[in-house]
């Protein structure tokens, strides 16, 4: 699902900064766990495993795991999960590698929750490139989804801006969630 070279440059940069220390659960995902009751649960690009940590705490009753390529920590294999989350994660999966990666997620889980960047990163990796390699419509998203035969059970779209102090100006936040099932 990654390629070598760009799973070196997610580790070092792992490595290096925050990157990937998301610890609040979104409302939607919440919702979605709360409405599901799934029993278990793997954060897709868990970064740090920040997530992984406050889900654990919040649902002790349920089994929790982590996924992701560039922390050693949660460089494993995928197995099948009731329900596959991730924030901030497949627009950063290289294009060549992403309708494989959707598989996988759809071949290891019974429910989706995915919230999508749409708009660039203010992260630009070693080459140059945006770290968010996809930068898509919710519409071109929903296709892919819809495409693998995923029943949306709920979606929004939020467009807005937020400060970053590393670049002293704001940036575009467009953020797509998608809940669905097979």
């Amino acid at each position: 699902m990654i390629s070598n070279e760009y799973k070196e440059t997610l580790t070092k940069i792992h490595d290096k900064t925050k990157f990937g220390k998301r610890r609040k659960l979104p409302d939607y995902l919440e919702q979605f766990i709360h409405d599901n009751d799934p029993e278990s649960i793997l954060d897709f690009g868990c970064g740090k495993g920040n997530l992984v940590t406050a889900l654990t705490e919040k649902y002790s009753n349920k089994k929790i795991y982590g996924y992701d390529p560039a922390n050693r920590d949660y460089d494993n294999p995928l197995f099948l999960v009731d329900m596959i989350i991730s924030t901030d994660v497949l627009e950063h999966v290289e294009p060549l590698y992403l309708d494989k990666t959707l598989q996988e997620i759809y071949n290891n889980s019974n429910m989706i929750y995915h919230l999508i960047s749409c708009a660039p990163a203010k992260l630009i990796l070693p080459d140059g490139r945006n770290a968010h390699l996809i930068q898509e419509t919710p519409d071109w998203w929903r296709s892919k989804f819809k495409g693998l035969g995923y029943n949306i059970i709920k979606e929004d779209y939020r467009e807005f801006s937020k400060f970053s102090k590393q670049l002293n100006r704001n940036l575009p936040v467009k953020n797509y969630i998608i809940m669905a099932e097979k």
